[in-house]
């Protein structure tokens, strides 16, 4: 895996770095930061953007492994990781942790086949008010959400909808 910071290439569009994937089996990829998250590396910590993001690159080339090796994998994906919320306080140990806050992610972006369509994706999962128990993990909930939209580009759930019409939340709903 040959993974390169391209740092400052998106900030016209308010994206503060990316990561670019290039390989002759795997599809190219760009996997970008907001501008707003990269901000937020001062409330969660230095290295913890960074983390995000390799968390999340690491998830989607695990869905695509296997749909390249068939030729199902799209051939360019340019993603931004838009927001990442903690399930619980970063640094702080379960047992000084309070009630659970509403952890998760947003990723968008655009997902290209090999058809040469190309589908505008947004993918938004937070965990649900209510419950009592923080989880074990301060990410957990960012890493779920990351896990789940890697399988849904790898499984095009996002460019069956489109080619149904699906259009905001109805998509999620309906690509599910």
């Amino acid at each position: 895996m040959i993974l390169m910071a391209v740092v400052d290439v998106m900030i016209a569009t308010g994206v503060s770095y990316a990561w670019t994937r290039r390989g002759a089996a795997a599809p190219d990829y760009t996997l970008a930061v907001s501008r707003p998250l990269k901000d937020k590396a001062d409330e969660y910590g230095p290295k913890e953007i960074d983390r995000l993001q390799a968390w999340l690159a690491a998830d989607v080339e695990k869905a695509l492994a296997e749909r390249v090796a068939d030729g199902r994998a799209p051939v360019h994906l340019a993603l931004v990781l838009e927001d990442a919320r903690p399930s619980r306080p970063p640094g702080l140990s379960i047992a000084r942790t309070a009630a659970p806050r509403r952890g998760g992610a947003t990723i968008s972006g655009a997902v290209t086949r090999s058809d040469g369509r190309t589908t505008p994706v947004i993918y938004r999962a937070y965990r649900k008010a209510g419950g009592t128990q923080a989880p074990d993990e301060t990410w957990a909930d960012a890493r779920a959400a990351f896990r789940v939209f890697a399988e849904m580009i790898a499984d095009d759930k996002f460019g069956r909808c489109a080619a149904e019409g699906c259009t905001g939340a109805k998509a999620w709903k309906a690509a599910a």
